[in-house]
């Protein structure tokens, strides 16, 4: 294995070795092969320029070193993160031609209509057969955002977040904010909508924190990020603190997670503490559109409710990187970027293991990718307060995940299968107040929303008979965390500010409704706090202009894994030279190692070439990875060629 390589669990044994200063100590992440090492280097160039002639790719990162490189279509930018006594800063090294990250504002376009005019429908593009509420290709929700024009928010710290995970891509893709494929189709038809970027639009989520422990019909001037609400909920539920990770990248005893990337928001509570938390995610809710909803004469009484009755952050919150929903949704319920959560994308590669994951189609199990240096809200929960136990304490804290990919920890988690207690004895609960089926947007979504409510209702008023008695189903949760998934599943199928999505954003309030007769029917209303908040945003995508980045790079005879996300895997060989000092008119043998950069395996029957001048000469390599070539350099460079008959990886000339 790589000498380079370090243990996550060798961190604290270490920590002498690690910079100090005024009794802070900095955490230092191991570099896996997250980054570009120099038997990589010159295939990530290549792609690199290849990916940029592409008319829908805005940008290009990358890690070589302790530098991360930024690569625009008309400039480039490389920068470091520092660690220091206030924490983290960001130099700039290197700034050539038009830096591709010059807006990095957080409050930038937060409102529907400046958020409109960042774009334009330049061929014309239709999506009435998407949404019969479109007016046509003039219609000024069909615009799609100029990456020229959108912010970067909190780039820096989010790409060099990115690069602290293992599994982290040695490239992410950045495609134009209108740009992303493949799309999928969703009844035959291209879904225009998509998320996973960096800019402003697939980055900002709207934030309420409600109820008991909040602030009160509060509109804060400002931003926060998704990782700093757990904390925020650590903090008004009285969690303890503990030992870990703080914001500034030091160790500390002041953290209410074992990994806080983020900090408390006090301006946003109120100084009671809740008994129950009950955390709402709306999946892809974009900010500008339930402030324009809510601006407007929409009723979407239960919105109003959380803004009149909590504190409001006017730009929103900034999300993980990338925007994607198991990332972002774990970053919400660790405060963790998903670089440090572990969980980095809703696809990823293990390099070592040569495996390919999909959390967000494997859906149980997932929780196994969160690190252990990393706790969840569940499990803080537990840290601090008395253990659930279905026999040895049925009156600890249950925790519960309704239809949420954030799992770990929790004593209820049916997207992971657990189940700590038998429901079938209790019965689903029947006259929930629904909203009728509504054919023209997403199905699919609207009966998994429902499922998901019928599970939290049984779980906090949920009652079945026992010898006569009625016995409650379950504790009433102290933590629940629901996701509801027709937000998302509508803005990707019809736009993120179609018709759709507004019926989509209409039957969710009535849904959110329903769980909140259910407190109320619990008895635990007023002693609850409720988080509203969204994995990530959503931006239009124009199916005219945008174009799959695989085949292009499989043309060029680069090796790579990637699937539908951004995250690129360079598959390279690692090429070992027994010289590289060739002489003109001096006969060279040269032994030659040829092994998979990944896992250091041989790689056998590669061929290699060595020519120079009117010398060439080649051979392949046997089943360990080994050949030997003999040959008179002539007056060129000697150049150095590794292929397996179809990809090219490794092409040099010495000296």
């Amino acid at each position: 294995m790589h000498a380079r390589r370090a243990v996550w669990p060798l961190l604290l044994a270490v920590l002498p070795a690690f910079t100090c200063y005024q009794g802070k100590v900095d955490v230092e992440l191991p570099v896996w092969d997250q980054d570009i090492n120099e038997h990589e280097s010159d295939v990530a160039d290549r792609a690199i320029k290849i990916l940029l002639g592409m008319p829908n790719i805005q940008m290009v990162y990358c890690r070589r070193a302790d530098q991360y490189e930024v690569h625009g279509k008309a400039g480039k930018l490389f920068y470091k993160r520092n660690r220091g006594p206030e924490g983290y800063s960001y130099e700039v090294t290197l700034r050539e031609g038009r830096d591709p990250l010059a807006n990095q504002d957080p409050k930038a376009h937060p409102e529907l209509k400046g958020e409109l005019a960042l774009g334009d429908n330049p061929k014309g593009t239709d999506y009435t057969a998407q949404d019969k509420g479109y007016t046509g290709p003039t219609d000024p929700r069909i615009s799609f955002p100029d990456g020229d024009k959108v912010a970067w928010p909190l780039a820096y710290e989010r790409i060099a977040a990115l690069f602290d995970g293992k599994d982290t891509g040695d490239l992410v893709i950045e495609f134009t904010p209108w740009g992303w494929a493949p799309l999928g189709v969703y009844d035959g038809l291209p879904k225009p909508g998509a998320h996973g970027h960096l800019h402003e639009i697939a980055s900002r989520a709207p934030i309420i924190f409600a109820g008991k422990g909040a602030q009160k019909k509060k509109v804060v001037d400002a931003f926060i990020r998704s990782v700093d609400i757990a904390p925020t909920v650590a903090k008004a539920m009285g969690i303890q603190k503990t030992f870990g990770v703080d914001e500034k990248g030091h160790y500390s005893q002041e953290v209410y997670l074992k990994w806080q990337d983020g900090h408390v928001l006090d301006e946003a509570l109120s100084g009671e503490t809740p008994t129950y938390v009950l955390m709402i995610m709306n999946d892809a809710l974009m900010h500008s559109e339930l402030m324009n909803q809510l601006q407007g004469d929409a009723p979407l009484p239960t919105y109003r409710w959380m803004v009149e009755n909590g504190t409001l952050y006017k730009y929103g919150a900034i999300v993980n990187f990338p925007s994607n929903t198991y990332p972002s949704h774990n970053a919400i319920g660790t405060g963790a970027y998903s670089g440090h959560h572990g969980l980095v994308d809703n696809w990823f590669y293990d390099r070592r293991a040569k495996k390919r994951y999909n959390p967000i189609l494997e859906v149980f199990d997932t929780d196994r990718f969160i690190v252990d240096e990393v706790e969840t809200l569940y499990q803080a929960v537990h840290r601090s307060f008395p253990t659930w136990h279905p026999e040895k304490s049925p009156l600890g804290n249950f925790v519960a995940s309704f239809s949420s990919p954030i799992t770990k920890g929790a004593d209820l988690a049916l997207f992971e299968g657990v189940q700590p207690i038998d429901w079938d004895k209790c019965p689903e609960p029947d006259g929930l107040p629904f909203p009728p089926t509504d054919e023209t947007i997403s199905t699919r979504a609207q009966a998994a929303d429902n499922l998901g409510i019928m599970t939290l209702v049984k779980a906090y008023v949920g009652t079945y008979e026992r010898d006569g008695k009625k016995l409650r189903c379950s504790q009433v949760p102290r933590l629940g965390i629901i996701n509801l998934g027709l937000t998302d599943d509508e803005m990707h199928r019809s736009g993120p500010h179609s018709d759709g999505a507004r019926r989509a954003m209409a039957q969710t309030d009535v849904r959110m409704g329903i769980i909140f007769d259910t407190l109320k029917k619990a008895g635990i209303f007023d002693k609850t706090m409720i988080v509203l908040t969204s994995d990530h945003g959503q931006a239009l995508q124009d199916v005219q202009r945008n174009q799959e980045i695989a085949p292009v790079l499989e043309k060029a005879g680069i090796r790579f894994q990637a699937k539908d996300v951004a995250l690129l895997y360079l598959l390279v060989n690692r090429v070992l030279l027994s010289t590289k000092d060739f002489v003109a008119g001096q006969q060279t043998t040269v032994d030659v190692t040829v092994q998979d950069d990944d896992t250091e395996e041989p790689v056998p029957g590669a061929t290699v070439t060595f020519v120079s001048g009117n010398a060439r000469v080649t051979a392949k390599t046997d089943a360990q990875g080994k050949a030997q070539l003999t040959f008179t350099p002539g007056a060129a460079k000697t150049q150095v060629t590794v292929t397996d008959g179809k990809h090219t990886d490794f092409d040099r000339s010495y000296p």
